[in-house]
Formats: C-alpha cells, structure tokens, sequence
C-alpha cells in the first residue's frame, strides 16, 4: 500500500467513476484499476461495489476513506510544505465556519488571501461545533471556528470575539415591547430552538439552567433562517446573535435584550499535535485581523478579546 493508491482511491470514491478519476489523475483507466485491485489486496476486502454507472463504496470502503481522508491530505500537505523551494506561504487552507459567522467573514478573508497571498487558495466549509471538532483531530480542515469555552476542547485556541445574544419573537407579543426581559420571566413560554449538533442549543439551554426555568419547545430547527421563519410565522420565541438579525428582519419579528445579559464566545481552534503550515499561519493572522477591521467598522457589534483587541506591531 502506498500514497498513490490511496490518492487513486480517494478519487475514485469522490467521482464515483473510474473515468471521471482517470481524466482527473491523468492516468489510463487500466493503471487505476490495477491500483485499486493492488490496494483491495492490501486491506483484504471489496472497497467498491462495481455497476452500470459506476462505482460506490462498499461499507469497509467508507469506513476505510473516513480514517485516511485526514492523514493522506496531511502528508500531501507536509510534502508540499518541505519540497517548497520559496519560504512564502502556499497551499490549500482549509477552514470550519460557524453557518452564522460566514456571512461575515468569507467574503472579506477571501479577497485578503487573494490579495496577499496570490498562491493560497482556501477551502471553507459550513459544520455545527461537534463536526468541525471531529475534522481538526482527523487532519481534513486546518482551523475552525467554534463556540467557547476552550476548557475542553483540547485543542490549541485563540480567543475572538463574545457577542451578545438576543431574545426574538413575534412582532405582536407584548413581551417583545420591553426594552429587555428576564430571562426568569421566560418561564412556560414557547420557544423554537436549533437542533442538539447546533452551537446554540447548549447556550440556551445552559441560560435556562441557570434561571432554574423551563420552556416549552414547540419546534426545531436546523438553520437560522428557519429559526426566523418559524419566530415570524408567531408560533414562539427564540435567541439569536445580535450579527445574525438584519434590517429586513423588522417587519418580520421583533428582538430585544436579555437580563442578564447571554454572550455567546466565538473562537479559533487549530490542531494540537501539528505544526502549522505557513499557510495555516498567514491565514489565521489575516481572520484576526478581518474580525478586528469588522469590529471596528462596526460591521460586526462584538466585544473582542483582549488578546483581540491588541493590534499586531
């Protein structure tokens, strides 16, 4: 079993096609049968099932992919990073956003790395907390943000960002005419929250916890904007990050404060036991300085960070 089988692998389980692999790699389709033969032998079982259009993975061949995907792009990454005759930074970066985060980020950090740095490309991918958690340890993404605390994350972090979290609902509810309700006050009311993987779910449910409060959860949803649709169509209430609530959204529902006040902390995270690549490390200086520059132009209405809030020299 070498590198090369696996890339051939890799390939044919993305394109599901032997052909498709082929044009992709370059090769003869007979040179990538022989490697998957080669590499059946080697772990000793089908990884594909063979039909009319096509190829698919067998259970042992997902399984198979989701434990090298990581540590193949790894040592892809590390052979480029030594064999690199420049010192400056290149290379794929791949990154975990929050669903809520990338309207603010992705743009602005894409176009910095476009312009900075002409041979980094980036690869941005949308997870819930628990996932992107799962890919940094894994190898498939380089940096993720997350929600805090880090105390046991076991990863390596920097902290961002708190940003406030706000109590939305119905725009004919005399709750929402308050300048701010108690969360005590919340008692018995119905509420739409996001589905357990969401990074939301854990900090409403822990502000509930501690105003000994419960709610009635009258529905569940697995984005914001639906959060928002079902909020709008008056069936309940809901909490949402103040950045994550737009102009067009006041003739749809109302939002307010919260007493005491619930933060949410954003973070990012990089792998633990890797060394970062130089492009790791240009594009994780250039996202603290987007959500400084964001902060500041008031584009994003978050509290940074100490360590934030001290500009790089």
């Amino acid at each position: 079993m070498d590198l090369k089988q696996l890339r051939v692998f890799m390939s044919v389980a993305e394109t599901q096609s032997l052909s498709a692999a082929a044009d992709r790699l370059r090769v003869s389709q007979s040179t990538l049968t022989r490697q998957i033969q080669l590499l059946e032998t080697a772990v000793g079982c089908p990884l594909f099932l063979r039909h009319g259009r096509g190829m698919r993975l067998t259970e042992a061949g997902d399984e198979f992919l989701n434990r090298i995907a990581g540590p193949v792009r790894q040592i892809e990454l590390a052979i480029h990073e030594v064999s690199s005759p420049e010192r400056s930074a290149s290379g794929v970066v791949t990154i975990g956003m929050l669903p809520s985060l990338a309207h603010l980020i992705s743009a602005p950090l894409a176009r910095r790395v476009a312009r900075e740095f002409s041979d980094v490309s980036l690869r941005i991918i949308d997870g819930y907390p628990g996932h992107m958690i799962e890919w940094l340890q894994s190898g498939e993404i380089d940096i993720a943000f997350l929600y805090g605390p880090s105390s046991d994350l076991h990863l390596r972090v920097i902290d961002l960002v708190f940003e406030e979290m706000r109590l939305i609902g119905p725009l004919d509810s005399s709750l929402m005419a308050m300048k701010s309700v108690a969360v005590k006050d919340l008692e018995g009311t119905d509420f739409i929250l996001p589905f357990r993987p969401h990074g939301l779910r854990p900090i409403m449910e822990s502000a509930f916890a501690k105003a000994n409060i419960r709610v009635r959860v009258r529905a569940e949803a697995d984005t914001q904007q639906l959060i928002k649709d079902l909020v709008a169509s008056g069936i309940g209430f809901s909490m949402l990050p103040l950045s994550s609530i737009k102009p067009e959204d006041s003739g749809r529902f109302m939002h307010t404060s919260l007493t005491p006040k619930i933060m949410r902390q954003i973070l990012l995270a990089l792998p633990s036991d890797r060394r970062d690549t130089r492009a790791v490390q240009a594009v994780t200086d250039l996202i603290q300085e987007e959500i400084r520059i964001a902060i500041e132009s008031g584009a994003w209405p978050a509290v940074p960070s100490p360590n934030l809030s001290a500009k790089k020299p």
